[in-house]
């Protein structure tokens, strides 16, 4: 009777022990460092292109890190300041739960609203074998900030609207050390992992990578022979400015970037980059966009599908995650009608598809046929007036003299008439 009692409790808890676990809050202010926890039994390792953010079908970009320390998983962002309702996404997530191996998309919500917060900071947690700095940055009024670490604290003012990186020591520390820093001001306290090591260091943390694209996958439809303007996001998370970056990819024929050069991304920073597509051959290519500056690299795939028929598209926006997170009012756009083309750049927004320049009427199949009846018409005169020209063209002097020649001949010419010759 016990063992059996031992046994139900065992399986009523062993999925909550099991299942995916994190400290997310539902609602964080704006502009706050969201830093949050993630623990649970993963087959497959999570990797900073798996985390996404999202507000409906907007991807919002945003300056974020991942890390795992020892077996937890650490995720930081630095919030937006608009107000509204997000979704953290961890792409194919691949765990056990309850003893079955589980692969799917992990989705959890928030929302950003309120008071903006007091302060920032950035970034959310320290991997390091040497000293370091955290930026703090004051939103909407001066602050006295308090910190704490290793047993030594710290008060600083920072002016309203000021950014301030803060140093500090690992001096003394000689193993391999976990601990925190503790940063607090007004009503708001953030408490952030940090990892000290000397000359060992897991895989893991060797293979960070302080330059990415915000998304490792970008997705993109077009229409056949228009102009599409996309934003791309480059980041730098790591503590260190990146300098003379240059921006290109395999596509060139059908992508243009702008800028192609950024003379400096510092640390902490994200830059959005420009992408105008124009495909002229209908289907689906693949490439890669390229950010490079010594031994910084990033890379980004790319897939453009090109459509032919505008209602097609249309479609295809239905079930396609938005790009742009302004309206088309907001960017002066309009939309254009069904019977209507954009002459200039399209872009995709949050209220549908955009056009930054003229909406110029088409012509309707039956236009277009009697337009082409037309023409042919107009062909066949002028081919028919040339073809008379060369008909009636004039005669050179030996022809005339010849024609004359010939006249004369036959005037004179004997005749027969019942049976005898004579003469006229």
């Amino acid at each position: 009777m016990k063992k059996s009692l031992v046994f139900l409790l065992i399986f009523l808890f062993l999925p909550f022990v099991l299942a995916i676990e994190t400290n997310l809050k539902e609602k964080y202010k704006p502009g706050e460092t969201l830093i949050i926890k993630i623990s649970g039994n993963f087959i497959k390792p999570l990797k900073p292109s798996d985390i996404l953010f999202y507000s409906g079908r907007l991807y919002i970009p945003l300056v974020y890190d991942l890390t795992k320390i020892q077996n937890t998983y650490y995720i930081y962002a630095l919030l937006p300041e608009k107000e509204r309702d997000y979704t953290l996404i961890i792409k194919n997530a691949h765990y056990v739960e309850v003893g079955q191996e589980v692969q799917e998309d992990l989705k959890y919500n928030f929302s950003v609203s309120g008071n903006i917060t007091p302060f920032s900071i950035n970034p959310g947690f320290i991997i390091t074998d040497k000293n370091f700095d955290i930026n703090v940055e004051s939103k909407i009024k001066s602050i006295n900030l308090r910190t704490e670490f290793l047993n030594s604290t710290k008060e600083i003012e920072i002016g309203v609207g000021q950014t301030k990186k803060i140093p500090f020591s690992i001096s003394g520390i000689k193993n391999f050390t976990v601990t925190t820093i503790t940063f607090s001001a007004e009503d708001t306290t953030y408490k952030i992992p940090v990892v000290i090591f000397s000359t060992e260091i897991s895989e893991e943390l060797k293979t960070l990578n302080n330059l990415r694209f915000s998304k490792a996958l970008k997705n993109f439809t077009v229409l056949k022979n228009s102009d599409f303007q996309f934003e791309v996001t480059l980041l730098n998370i790591g503590q260190e400015d990146i300098n003379n970056l240059s921006i290109s990819t395999n596509l060139k024929d059908i992508i243009t970037i702008n800028p192609e050069k950024i003379i400096k991304l510092s640390a902490g920073t994200s830059q959005k980059i420009n992408l105008t597509i124009n495909s002229n051959k209908e289907g689906i290519c693949n490439g890669t966009l390229f950010a490079y500056s010594g031994n910084y690299t990033a890379q980004s795939f790319i897939t453009i599908i090109t459509l032919e028929d505008e209602e097609e598209l249309e479609e295809v926006i239905e079930e396609f995650e938005i790009t742009q997170e302004e309206t088309c009012s907001e960017l002066g756009g309009l939309f254009c009608e069904k019977d209507e083309k954009c002459e200039g750049i399209s872009k995709l927004t949050i209220d549908g598809l955009c056009c930054l320049g003229k909406c110029k009427k088409e012509e309707t199949g039956i236009g277009k046929i009697i337009a082409l009846i037309v023409i042919i018409l107009i062909l066949a005169l002028i081919g028919f007036f040339v073809f008379k020209k060369l008909r009636t063209r004039k005669k050179t002097q030996k022809e005339i003299l010849k024609e004359k020649a010939e006249k004369y001949e036959e005037r004179f010419k004997p005749k027969e008439i019942r049976g005898r010759l004579s003469r006229t």
